[in-house]
């Protein structure tokens, strides 16, 4: 059948009538897996693209370096003093992170710093309020305010509070 258009996936993905039912032709067929498998490249490629990093991931940054580019790029969100209070970050939900806190000094490691200051927020699944820095500032640079935010950081995490063994119900407050 000549429908005076030129082939294209859906006129070769066009249903045939069978006597009981309908059936894809051998080429729409063959089109669907080729384009299946288009997918399946294009995400392993997409996938492939983002770098890696070793267990062992070395900063490499100066923090006194770094100084100068976290008062430029950093301060109006994160604030002067690395707490999440700069002026524009009052107007951001959610909050920019606040570096000075304990809750959040687990996190604050060399390579998640680092990756958030270069690829963004969104890229490491987290605000996209918090833009990539790639552009702007080059590899070292990046590193060394990577290397800035890190001295905001407590020197040691919050202590986790207590669970209590499980298997044991709290008991309801006895009345006066």
């Amino acid at each position: 059948m000549t429908t005076g258009f030129p082939p294209n996936a859906l006129s070769l993905a066009t249903m045939t009538e069978s006597r009981h039912k309908p059936h894809v032709s051998h080429a729409a067929h063959t089109l669907f897996l080729e384009n299946e498998l288009m997918k399946k490249l294009v995400l392993f490629a997409a996938l492939s693209a983002v770098p890696a990093f070793a267990a062992d991931f070395e900063l490499k940054g100066d923090a006194v370096k770094g100084e100068a580019q976290y008062k430029t790029m950093c301060v109006s969100c994160h604030g002067e003093k690395g707490d999440g209070n700069g002026p524009a970050g009052a107007a951001l939900t959610p909050k920019p992170t606040n570096f000075t806190d304990a809750a959040n000094a687990e996190r604050l490691t060399d390579e998640w710093v680092y990756k958030m200051v270069k690829n963004g927020g969104q890229a490491n699944g987290k605000s996209p309020m918090m833009i990539a820095w790639s552009a702007a500032l080059n590899e070292q640079q990046i590193r060394d305010v990577s290397a800035y935010v890190l001295k905001f950081k407590p020197a040691k995490a919050a202590p986790a509070p207590e669970k209590k063994p499980e298997g044991k119900k709290a008991e309801p407050a006895k009345k006066k």
